[in-house]
């Protein structure tokens, strides 16, 4: 007698929801583990010293100054938000 998870399998469509479900798992492992390559890297002296600079010269520096024009602001903000994501990604790693 079969369980109930594989009759239900057997129905039409459920393979796809069970797929899906394996696909989200999946992707989650992969950001994990992207995080955790991130963390490694930076948690080198060089890497520690790198994103020190980053910081000092793309977040603690004002993203926009008088005179700047739109796409030098821009930069400016793309800049910033890499070094954001780098530590987001370190925080992710940490907390598991």
């Amino acid at each position: 007698m079969d369980n109930i998870e594989n009759r239900l399998l057997k129905l039409e469509g459920w393979e796809q929801f069970n797929n899906e479900v394996d696909s989200k798992e999946k992707s989650s492992m992969e950001r994990i583990s992207v995080a955790n390559d991130i963390q490694a890297v930076f948690a080198t002296i060089q890497g520690e010293k790198v994103l020190n600079k980053w910081i000092q010269d793309f977040i603690m520096k004002p993203i926009a100054n008088p005179r700047d024009d739109d796409i030098t602001i821009g930069i400016r903000e793309g800049q910033a938000r890499f070094v954001r994501l780098i530590l987001q990604q370190i925080e992710i790693s940490r907390k598991g």
